[in-house]
């Protein structure tokens, strides 16, 4: 007879609870259960809380031949669905369900912070989102991310690279599964990946002029990148001009120019008949454009350059960029990064700045 792995978790068929069997008596012996796994029926073993488990009914049953305790999908829903009964039953109840994760305090240092989830977000189980279906939704007016299990398969590259944040959370047997019965998640936690979470070192962010932080996450991460480029920069410098104010003004390239990231103001940037730089995303390998005046007509502003910032040629020829022609430009992130890191050795500091951000920012190709 095939040999039985212990479930410890079974569904309790009357409310879609997730049940572990150390909670149940022999007053629940009766009571219907469903395999997490392949939702077929779930028979209660009790004989004391270390030998208790759920067994599938192998007589009557004939498509749970392969469900077994460490199966994937077992692991995959009943993760899932622990999650998300926690967070109801805090919600309920009042009880705080909490994500720890560390942040910069106003001395510049790296100390713990928590947030109470029940009183901003929404929880939302399998639910369309757009093209997505995350295994879990966290979801506020104005603010949202996903949570996902990873029992084999880690989170798709679509979904990371549409920018929204995800908390990935690995699982590999029931034990892990012992560890969600809990209020709290800790995502520094060595079994979780951040994707499209970003942190705001203190000295970037806080204008000390104005007693506040002032720079959004994404310049913060360009200020960042440009240290790491040994790059000059100045930020929202007022004085350079009077009809619109960068991101960032670099007075080292081309007599200075202007840099914008933030995507609301790019419109803006290209009319504001200066030479500017336009970064749609955050630092990566992917072909990036200046604009300024047309050679021939100094009333026309148009895209002059695209290509991949490089230190090395700023230093040598006072430019940012190194043309690649059109070719260049329409190149995949992914293509364009494996390139360079194999072919270019004049990119080298372009390529320890990118890989020094992604690990400090937490985020992968945006």
């Amino acid at each position: 007879m095939k040999s039985e792995v212990k479930h410890r978790f079974g569904i309790d068929a009357s409310n879609e609870e997730v049940i572990n069997i150390i909670s149940l008596s022999e007053l629940d012996r009766k009571k219907k259960f469903l395999c997490p796994g392949c939702r077929t029926s779930f028979t209660p073993v009790i004989r004391g809380s270390v030998q208790s488990h759920f067994r599938h009914n192998f007589k009557s049953d004939t498509n749970i031949i392969n469900c077994t305790g460490d199966n994937e999908t077992y692991l995959h829903s009943t993760a899932k669905h622990l999650i998300h009964q926690n967070f109801l039953r805090c919600k309920s109840s009042k009880i705080p369900f909490v994500l720890t994760y560390k942040i910069f305090n106003d001395q510049g240092r790296i100390v713990k912070a928590r947030i109470d989830l029940t009183k901003k977000f929404e929880v939302f189980l399998e639910q369309k989102d757009g093209r997505f279906t995350p295994d879990i939704m966290f979801k506020s007016n104005n603010q949202k991310f996903y949570f996902e299990i990873n029992v084999t398969h880690e989170c798709e590259p679509e979904k990371i690279l549409h920018g929204i944040p995800i908390v990935e959370l690995s699982i590999q047997d029931q034990s892990d599964l012992e560890e969600l019965n809990t209020h709290t998640i800790n995502l520094d936690q060595g079994r979780i990946n951040l994707y499209n979470f970003w942190s705001i070192p203190y000295h970037y962010s806080f204008n000390p002029k104005k007693g506040r932080v002032t720079m959004t996450k994404r310049e913060a991460c360009w200020a960042y990148f440009f240290d790491q480029m040994d790059i000059k920069w100045e930020y929202r410098s007022e004085e350079i001009s009077t009809t619109y104010t960068p991101s960032f003004w670099l007075p080292v390239f081309e007599g200075g120019i202007f840099v914008e990231v933030r995507e609301t103001y790019v419109e803006r940037a290209i009319n504001s008949g200066s030479l500017v730089w336009v970064n749609s995303s955050l630092p990566n390998f992917e072909a990036q454009t200046i604009y300024g005046k047309c050679p021939d007509d100094e009333d026309c502003w148009e895209q002059i350059s695209c290509g991949i910032p490089l230190v090395a040629n700023a230093w040598m020829d006072d430019r940012m960029y190194m043309d690649g022609g059109e070719g260049f430009c329409d190149m995949r992130i992914e293509d364009l990064e494996k390139d360079m890191r194999e072919n270019w050795c004049c990119a080298e500091n372009f390529i320890e700045a990118i890989d020094k951000c992604r690990s400090k920012f937490n985020y992968r190709i945006h």
